[in-house]
């Protein structure tokens, strides 16, 4: 028998028939009741369910082998291009050589005209000198001498100069060059349903409090060590799990931002706005001025994992700029307008730098933007936010494994974009458990674990695997 309510072919709870009013049928009717159920199922699984994925496998594998086609095309098309502008380069160079050739031989004829014209000149004028000053002459040719003298033309001398051609350089990189080439466009990836629910990153892991208020700036060091630093001016050394190992006071007072890095021998280097350099905190705890920036406020510093640079953001008056430092911290070059003349940068807050050597840098009001650049200052992008967002207040940034730009806007969510300054998906959200809460700074390790900072708290994020595969 089985039961109506508990639908088992035994139930031990049911076992009278006055059980709770339960009530029973026969065991052999409630079979083949389930086994219909089954079979409809096993069938829809059989002619529709695994047919229809058995088709999309089919067509996968086709479009597998029309992507090989497709891709194997474009590095064709874009190897003939690379050819084509290689070729084109050579025969202008050729007829620019061909043209100097030219212009050479016709400057060099010039001169030569020039030159032996003028030693006639002085040949003429020495013989008029050596008979004038002949004492062996008598008075009567004297007197004709002085007569040839007088209605002879003197030229005098006039310097003479050969308009040379000029060849006015163009500032060629790598993105300019690209742009003579056609453009690639890499769709966004599509993932199953399934791994769509994991776009974002996992909720907090771990979290500790901070002995002070206000934290604004956080910077990783290796063997899962962290610098915070706060709005007066106090940076901490702490472990993963908030464990204070060390304190630095320094001169910094009030708005400050990303204001400390860390440098590949894991030196700290902090700003001295009082002082207007940079100084150094090594690991024997030893403090020397490092930069010194002259008129130039320092705001803030980054240090590049990958050779040792160092940017710096800087302001002066009504003016911003970003400086690269060599390793050294010597050979300064400065960025601060684009090709147009017009200023990047209004008030550089935190700044960042990408795998692909471009200066990512959070610019504070009024202009409120992600400026990106590459190696040479050449302006890339500026990303303003996205419409979900009434305000956009760019705060700490960072980058992930990638190469996408992750940036805090101020309180609300993270922000990811791609190198190209395009939009990918809000990384975090706000909210007071599991997200963002008046967070501003932020900072990576290799792992892709996120740290972010806040007021009195560090958070800890991991970077989902969902989300790097996009």
């Amino acid at each position: 028998m089985a039961c109506e309510l508990c639908k088992l072919p035994v139930c031990s709870r049911c076992m009278k028939e006055d059980h709770r009013s339960h009530t029973f049928k026969n065991i052999n009717d409630a079979l083949k009741e389930s086994e219909k159920r089954c079979n409809i199922k096993i069938q829809n699984i059989k002619k529709a369910i695994i047919p229809n994925w058995r088709d999309t496998l089919s067509t996968l594998c086709e479009e597998k082998v029309e992507s090989k086609e497709e891709i194997s095309k474009i590095r064709s098309q874009l190897q003939d291009d690379a050819k084509k502008l290689k070729d084109l380069v050579d025969v202008i160079v050729e007829k620019n050589l061909q043209r100097f050739d030219y212009e050479e031989k016709r400057m060099n004829n010039d001169l030569e005209r020039q030159a032996n014209l003028i030693s006639g000149y002085i040949t003429k004028n020495e013989q008029l000198i050596d008979n004038y000053e002949d004492k062996m002459r008598g008075p009567y040719e004297k007197l004709m001498l002085r007569k040839e003298i007088f209605e002879s033309d003197v030229m005098e001398f006039e310097e003479t100069k050969l308009k040379r051609p000029i060849y006015l350089r163009e500032n060629i990189n790598e993105d300019n060059v690209s742009k003579l080439l056609g453009k690639l466009y890499i769709p966004a990836e599509t993932l199953l349903q399934e791994d769509k629910n994991h776009v974002e990153s996992k909720p907090i892991s771990t979290a500790f409090k901070l002995p002070f208020s206000d934290a604004r700036h956080i910077s990783y060091v290796p063997n899962n060590k962290l610098w915070i630093g706060n709005k007066d001016g106090q940076i901490l050394l702490t472990d993963d799990t908030g464990e204070v190992l060390g304190k630095i006071n320094t001169t910094q007072k009030n708005n400050q931002h990303g204001c400390h890095t860390v440098t590949m021998e894991g030196d700290l280097l902090y700003v001295d706005q009082l002082n207007n350099s940079i100084k150094k905190y090594t690991s024997l705890r030893m403090k020397t001025t490092f930069i010194v920036t002259g008129d130039w406020k320092p705001v803030c510093i980054f240090s590049s994992p990958r050779n040792g640079d160092i940017l710096v953001g800087l302001y002066q008056s009504m003016l911003a700029r970003v400086v690269r430092y060599a390793k050294e911290g010597n050979e300064p070059w400065p960025i601060q307008f684009n090709a147009k003349g017009d200023p990047l940068y209004q008030s550089p807050l935190y700044i960042t730098e990408n795998l692909n050597s471009d200066i990512c840098t959070s610019d504070g009001y009024p202009n409120n933007a992600v400026v990106v650049v590459d190696k040479d200052g050449i302006h890339r992008f500026t990303y303003r936010g996205q419409q979900e967002e009434s305000n956009f207040y760019p705060r700490g940034i960072c980058t992930d494994v990638h190469g996408r730009i992750l940036v805090i806007n101020e309180y609300n969510s993270i922000h990811m974009i791609d190198q190209d300054g395009n939009f990918v998906t809000f990384l975090l959200t706000k909210c007071e458990k599991t997200g963002l809460h008046y967070d501003v700074g932020i900072c990576r390790n290799e792992n892709n674990t996120l740290w972010t900072c806040g007021k009195n708290e560090v958070k800890v994020f991991k970077h989902s695997n969902a989300l790097s595969s996009l």
